[in-house]
């Protein structure tokens, strides 16, 4: 992994399938699924206990849309901080009706997961972005050589 590189991060398109999965279980069981337990994994650069700290979902909680992003955000922020690339990808189960449980699975090396370099820096482009030989021309297609 080479630091300084920027923080990878998930695509905004993640969290439009997060909200539909999530508004489709509110909407089932009338509320949204309140939150058992939060907690990361694939860490091992970052503690668990600085990623816990000022965590913005928590036990007890209702998962939201804005409260998974403002998490990733976070957590996203913590890594830039320290230099490091990552990608994310949130692990949302469902142990009983009305309960989720939620484990944000980190990848170091910026693999897998909903990811892809962050602007201005990264080791690649994100997915369906510019390669990192230049911009495709308009319309798509492969850069210019």
């Amino acid at each position: 992994m080479q630091k300084g590189t920027g923080a990878r991060i998930f695509r905004a398109g993640w969290l439009a399938g997060c909200a539909l999965a999530l508004a489709a279980t509110a909407l089932a069981q009338g509320a949204a699924p309140v939150i058992d337990s939060v907690s990361y994994s694939g860490n091992s650069k970052v503690s668990t206990a600085e990623l816990a700290q000022g965590a913005t979902l928590k036990a007890g909680m209702n998962i939201s849309k804005e409260g998974m992003k403002s998490e990733l955000d976070r957590v996203i922020a913590i890594y830039k901080k320290h230099g490091l690339d990552l990608a994310v990808s949130p692990d949302i189960q469902h142990p009983a009706d009305g309960h989720v449980t939620v484990t944000l699975k980190i990848d170091e090396n910026g693999h897998g997961g909903d990811a892809g370099a962050a602007p201005g820096g990264g080791a690649g482009a994100p997915p369906g972005g510019a390669p990192p030989g230049g911009a495709p021309p308009p319309g798509g297609g492969p850069p210019p050589k």
